[in-house]
């Protein structure tokens, strides 16, 4: 969910101030919070993958929030699998269950009325993914089961 948080560019303002969005300084930022710098901030938020032991960072939106795709992450593991010589099957968490696993401080805000704005992100990513070859991808609904 994490990757997906900052492939979406959905990164909280106080993560965008330590740097550039698809920096592992603000991705290990917001799995672990940072104490350095004078930037005390802490970690995203963790809660249980359904009832399993399993936990996810809980992406945290806003009504009027920005998106950029970043698809460093999904390509990049396509491209260093197809270069060994492996044909893959990309996996991606769907954006129905991403926005359903999102919150948000806003009261009374629903961050799933966002999903206007994430679709096009999705398409362009699976434009990405086509073009480097990818003939499936596995988009992961889990929010929908």
């Amino acid at each position: 969910v994490l990757d997906t948080t900052v492939m979406l560019g959905a990164i909280p303002a106080a993560y965008r101030a330590i740097g550039d969005a698809g920096s592992l300084d603000v991705y290990f930022a917001m799995a672990r919070g940072r104490q350095t710098d004078g930037v005390d901030v802490p970690a995203s938020e963790m809660t249980k993958w359904f009832d399993t032991n399993y936990h996810y960072m809980v992406p945290e939106l806003e009504p009027e929030q920005a998106f950029a795709l970043n698809p460093a992450k999904p390509l990049g593991e396509y491209r260093e699998a197809a270069a060994l010589g492996h044909k893959t099957r990309p996996v991606i968490v769907g954006p129905v269950s991403w926005l359903k696993f999102a919150k948000s401080r806003t009261p009374g805000f629903d961050p799933l009325s966002l999903l206007g704005k994430v679709l096009p992100l999705y398409a362009d990513l699976l434009g990405q993914l086509a073009a480097e070859g990818a003939e499936w991808v596995q988009i992961d609904e889990p929010a929908l089961v």
